[in-house]
């Protein structure tokens, strides 16, 4: 992804977001650029669509992907 600007987050914890991504960059972070905080995951291209902006899970409102991303980290550092 690019570089680009926050439109929304919905209470639900899509964001909405203008970096450009193409195909294959799902899954992609999207990083708070004053702290380097990651706050979400790139899921949708969609800055055709009505909204007009690109779609990201925000990690703050999604308590499973929060509980995915510390297993696959737990499950890292149990191999080393």
């Amino acid at each position: 992804l690019s570089e680009g600007k926050l439109k929304k987050i919905k209470s639900n914890g899509t964001m909405y977001h203008k970096m450009d991504g193409s195909n294959g960059s799902s899954g992609s972070a999207v990083i708070l650029k004053s702290t380097g905080e990651i706050v979400g995951i790139h899921t949708h291209n969609g800055c055709q669509d009505i909204i007009r902006a690109n779609r990201a899970t925000a990690l703050s409102e999604n308590i499973q992907v929060q509980e995915a991303i510390k297993d696959c980290l737990n499950s890292e550092n149990e191999e080393n």
